[in-house]
């Protein structure tokens, strides 16, 4: 339910409901990025940054973790970090190559 209403643009009410999932399965790996997803649409990148932090150490092979994490540090113009993030994120899923290069050329460009 979390997922379709950050689809829909309900952030505050995704929010609420994949903690509520992970409250009953905290070791919810999907609802943990989800969750952490909708804190970037919300702004709130530094919780959402330790949200995936956390993620990343049980589940450190998973690129979008990465790339996620790439777009919070370009957020906060953390140029270096972003491009490490993004590095890490295309190591691990080169059939997604073009659309993290495309992250990647974009990195000093103000979104």
């Amino acid at each position: 339910i979390g997922m379709v209403l950050h689809a829909n643009g309900k952030l505050e009410d995704a929010l609420q409901m994949l903690e509520k999932a992970l409250e009953i399965d905290p070791k919810n790996t999907l609802a943990k990025y989800k969750k952490a997803s909708v804190l970037v649409s919300l702004e709130y990148l530094e919780e959402a940054r330790k949200e995936l932090e956390a993620l990343k150490d049980s589940a450190p092979k998973e690129a979008p973790i990465y790339f996620l994490m790439g777009k919070i540090y370009k957020k906060l113009k953390q140029i270096d970090k972003a491009m490490n993030c993004f590095t890490m994120a295309l190591d691990l899923d080169t059939k997604s190559a073009n659309y993290i290069k495309a992250a990647i050329e974009k990195l000093n460009d103000d979104d």
